[in-house]
């Protein structure tokens, strides 16, 4: 996870990491291995940091050299994003940190997936979907523990927010 406002990262279990790897490619070596990145410290996502990073030209140009320097020494295919609780004025810094990612990791051969919410109007799903492989649509949460009761992702809602994503994301 992101672990620091100039853009440093940890591995979160560097111990395991070689063994599930190992594991992973002894047993199906055409599958892709990508790490997710996000900015989870463990009990909750930290926004307030994020955006500070975002916002700072060096603190993201740190964290996507470091990005790419994971994903090659490790042979993965690239990595997937999944920032969450991004501040709405960080926003168009978020989108110029995945234009600056993809544009690194794309002539290196390595891929890009971001993980974006169902539903934000402060994503700039086309954006996005033009620098970034793949979106990772996160068609959950209509409803959560804290909320009123209900199913998780029910089949009107979940047909209803594909719908509107596909007008965004080819």
């Amino acid at each position: 996870p992101l672990v620091g406002e100039d853009g440093s990262l940890r591995e979160d279990d560097p111990s395991r990491q070689p063994q599930v790897t190992e594991y992973i490619r002894g047993r199906r070596s055409d599958l892709p291995i990508v790490p997710l990145i996000n900015n989870w410290n463990g009990h909750e996502w930290e926004g307030k940091k994020l955006g500070r990073m975002l916002a700072n030209p060096a603190a993201r140009a740190h964290l996507i050299e470091q990005l790419a320097d994971y994903a090659e020494r490790h042979r993965f295919a690239g990595v997937s994003i999944d920032f969450e609780n991004i501040p709405v004025k960080s926003h168009p810094h978020f989108q110029r940190f995945i234009t600056e990612l993809s544009a690194d990791l794309h002539p290196k051969n390595l891929r890009l997936s971001v993980n974006v919410p169902a539903n934000d109007p402060n994503f700039g799903y086309r954006n996005l979907a033009r620098n970034a492989d793949e979106l990772i649509l996160m068609a959950y949460d209509q409803h959560w523990s804290t909320g009123a009761a209900g199913p998780i992702a029910g089949l009107p809602w979940f047909a209803q927010v594909l719908n509107q994503r596909q007008r965004d994301i080819p």
